[in-house]
């Protein structure tokens, strides 16, 4: 990918503010989140390369269980915010653990290969991928190769909270 944007820090509120929202069913604060991405994408993102909002997903099994995916839910409302079509470009081909105690390398092996682009979906140019938090990075890459390899440019990364030492 080209590059990566967030406009929080993932620490502290934020960090409240996105565990609230996606574990403790608060999903008004995708709202909030949404609303500080979009203001985030006006300033940083190079918007005219853009021709969709694409989220990561969530394997179909951890969605039901959840009842909610983060990431769908904050693209959606960034689309919206943004006038730009949302399109669901990625499908999570297979299982992966929760990364939050992995390490870097280890989250790496762990969504190598998990994503798909779907075959019925075309897009033209530019991709703003939206994820909820960027801590190293292994996801996004995992999901942004597929997107490349099928002609996808350029790529970037919005997501409402980063980690502080993230490149």
């Amino acid at each position: 990918f080209e590059q990566a944007f967030a406009p929080l820090v993932y620490a502290q509120a934020a960090r409240e503010a996105i565990h609230a929202f996606k574990y403790q069913g608060r999903h008004r604060l995708g709202s909030w989140l949404a609303a500080q991405m979009a203001a985030c994408a006006r300033r940083r993102v190079p918007l005219a390369e853009i021709h969709a909002v694409v989220p990561v997903p969530l394997h179909w099994l951890k969605r039901r269980l959840r009842r909610l995916d983060p990431p769908i839910a904050l693209a959606r409302a960034l689309a919206r915010t943004l006038g730009m079509p949302y399109v669901p470009l990625l499908r999570r081909v297979r299982w992966t653990t929760t990364q939050t105690r992995l390490s870097s390398s280890a989250r790496v092996r762990n969504v190598e290969g998990a994503f798909q682009v779907r075959a019925n979906h075309r897009v033209n140019g530019g991709i703003l991928l939206v994820d909820d938090v960027l801590t190293s990075g292994a996801t996004a890459n995992a999901c942004a190769q597929p997107l490349h390899d099928a002609g996808f440019q350029p790529i970037y990364i919005l997501t409402a909270a980063r980690i502080p030492h993230c490149p």
